[in-house]
């Protein structure tokens, strides 16, 4: 065999994971990485913004929320011994209606159920947030006061560089194109080459669902891929923020689809983003037009991304009303001037003259279960030889170091690294205390 251990995808959390398995074992570990670097896409298109689970729900997130406080820690530190880019300046959350206050209080005790002292998180009545803003309109809001803009695009590259130290390899322009399980894993790659490896760890964030189901596994799961766009805001108007601005979600289930205003590390603001349905997790790039959007060479690839299997899956989403008229208003929701229109219903001072030029675009692919639904929470699925981590989205770069010891201790408790040489190294901190922060909690 190459390689004891092949990881793909180089992201920030294959990174996280590579670090953690090479601080642990005495073992041959391989990354691959399909683009030219590390980080190109989910790690560095995002809001940058280190999210502390002040909004997520501790029964149906808590794997989400526990990682997340381990990220905020472990990033911190990171930051610090790295000089890296790390901005504290919260992020008010506003209830843009009356009816919604409920949910800013639900989250005051979500923030106090998921481990944050009391002092991160505070209420401000209408009358306070017009005083704190008067550029904001609101019936409510909660501030999360240790919310922090970084670059997590930096921060995969200090993963990478602490695995490569412990003796990790990294690949890159390796696009897998297929996997063969025998009494080991063979990986075949765009061109040909093959890689021999013990066991094979799936972290390919937009491609992790295609990766599985080469692999056989999850074959229960679709996925669908929605492309985020942000618009850069005039610095003289961004100034009035010292914070992100979000609101309560109008769709729960569907909360990417609300915009808001975003404080980077470096200083810059964005407003966004749309949620449009793209047909594959590459779709970067704007077509245009609407025409364009759904010239005939796209509207093929929509064509094959809706009839891949399971295809229930989709049809039953696509039933959903809810969806179908949230998914179809996004098409109106694709300029520069539709963007604005809906942040006023929060900031009614701003206008399209303020911004100043296109953002960055994201894109999220999320799983779809066979009830037709999105799942919220990360999916791990394992078998003799492999192991899977699916739906792994926002807030994902922000706790992706603390999910990554938790995946270690799931391989560990799955059998996957029994026959690895222990060979434990000084770490950032100590794992097995990670991990046990999950499983005390029944995870």
């Amino acid at each position: 065999m190459n390689y004891d251990i092949t990881i793909g995808g180089g992201g920030i959390l294959g990174c996280s994971v590579a670090y953690w398995l090479s601080g642990m074992y005495k073992a041959n570990i391989l990354v691959l990485e399909k683009n030219g670097e590390v980080g190109k896409e989910q790690s560095t298109r995002n809001t940058g913004t280190l999210h502390r689970p002040f909004y997520l729900d501790p029964q149906k997130r808590k794997k989400f929320a526990i990682a997340a406080n381990w990220g905020f820690d472990l990033w911190g530190k990171i930051a610090h011994e790295d000089g890296l880019e790390w901005k504290q300046g919260g992020t008010l959350e506003l209830a843009v209606r009356h009816d919604e206050i409920a949910t800013l209080q639900e989250y005051q005790r979500w923030a106090h159920e998921n481990g944050m002292d009391e002092s991160e998180v505070r209420m401000y009545s209408d009358e306070e947030v017009a005083s704190l803003e008067p550029n904001i309109t609101a019936a409510g809001a909660l501030l999360c006061k240790t919310d922090t803009s970084v670059n997590f695009g930096s921060f995969t590259q200090a993963m990478k560089k602490r695995a490569e130290k412990n003796g990790v390899n990294f690949k890159y322009e390796s696009e897998i194109e297929g996997i063969n399980q025998g009494r080991h894993v063979t990986i075949y790659l765009k061109g040909r080459e093959q890689i021999e490896t013990g066991r094979f760890i799936n972290t390919a964030g937009n491609f992790a669902v295609n990766l599985a189901h080469l692999c056989g596994e999850g074959m229960n799961y679709t996925d669908l891929n929605f492309r985020g766009d942000y618009w850069k805001v005039d610095p003289e108007f961004g100034k009035h923020f010292p914070w992100n601005v979000y609101t309560v979600p109008n769709h729960p289930k569907y909360q990417f689809l609300d915009p808001h205003l975003i404080v980077r590390s470096d200083g810059t603001f964005d407003i966004g983003p749309s949620a449009l349905f793209v047909p594959t997790p590459q779709s970067y790039v704007d077509p245009g037009t609407f025409f364009q959007m759904f010239s005939l060479s796209n509207i093929g690839k929509y064509k094959r991304k809706m009839l891949e299997e399971p295809f229930t899956n989709k049809l039953k989403l696509f039933s959903s009303k809810e969806f179908l008229l949230l998914a179809l208003g996004e098409l109106m929701h694709m300029t520069k001037d539709s963007m604005v229109r809906r942040m006023k219903s929060f900031i009614p001072t701003i206008t399209p003259n303020q911004i100043i030029g296109k953002g960055i675009s994201g894109i999220r692919s999320s799983v779809v279960n066979e009830r037709g639904e999105f799942e919220p929470e990360a999916i791990l699925l394992d078998n003799d030889l492999t192991f899977h981590v699916l739906a792994y989205n926002s807030p994902g770069a922000s706790g992706a170091p603390g999910f990554a010891a938790y995946m270690v201790g799931e391989m560990q408790r799955a059998g996957l690294l029994d026959e690895l040489t222990v060979n434990k190294r000084k770490q950032l901190a100590d794992i097995e205390e990670i991990i046990a922060s999950f499983r005390n909690l029944g995870l």
